[in-house]
């Protein structure tokens, strides 16, 4: 499923390419063990997974727990840093190869 699909199977509509939507799209591809968001950095857009996995870690005083899994089809971000322009809190790594499309955060303000 692409970002368009999962846009139309929410609000009911029929937007055929993703020149339709009402903001752009950029496809992004990340490696097996990047980094797609590192903590302390201000979050700067919202993905969809198209394929892959990946994991979001939170950092305490003496260890790192993951605290979350993304699988295909979902919508991804550190949430708290996109809304806030805050630093992040927490770290988002691909566990496999992933393809993905980025909405950024200035195109939807």
């Amino acid at each position: 499923m692409t970002f368009t699909e999962f846009y139309n199977s929410i609000l009911g509509t029929t937007i055929k390419s993703p020149d339709g939507l009402p903001y752009p799209l950029t496809k992004v591809q990340f490696k097996k063990g990047e980094i797609i968001t590192k903590y302390g950095e201000i979050e700067t857009a919202v993905y969809f997974l198209n394929s892959g996995m990946l994991e979001m870690t939170l950092k305490s005083y003496m260890t790192e727990k993951v605290i979350d899994f993304f699988f295909e089809n979902e919508m991804f971000t550190s949430l708290t840093s996109f809304l806030t322009r805050q630093p992040s809190d927490v770290q988002m790594k691909a566990l496999t190869d992933c393809e993905t499309e980025k909405i950024l955060h200035e195109d939807l303000m």
